[in-house]
């Protein structure tokens, strides 16, 4: 007997941004900005160099993105760290 998928879609909140514009999705359509931006920036070189430079940045992407200190993912806590020395707060001792 082959089951159903049922997908679960909240009315209240924007169809698009529930199917299509995932955090997945925004994610793989990050990498692929940014692959075309390499080959673009690098036409000159030879094809083999591209696609070398394109895994190696997918790799490390997804390496940024997926890795989490205590829980939470690295460009949180980057961001949070540069809003820490951009309010110049010190913690008093």
């Amino acid at each position: 007997m082959n089951a159903a998928k049922v997908y679960k879609i909240n009315v209240r909140n924007n169809v698009l941004r529930q199917v299509i514009f995932t955090d997945t999705n925004i994610f793989f359509i990050l990498i692929a900005a940014v692959i075309a931006f390499i080959w673009k920036l690098a036409e000159a070189t030879s094809i083999e160099f591209r696609i070398f430079c394109s895994f190696i940045i997918a790799g490390l992407i997804m390496l940024l993105f997926t890795t989490k200190i205590d829980r939470q993912p690295i460009p949180i806590v980057l961001l949070r760290i540069i809003k820490y020395f951009i309010t110049k707060r010190r913690i008093l001792c």
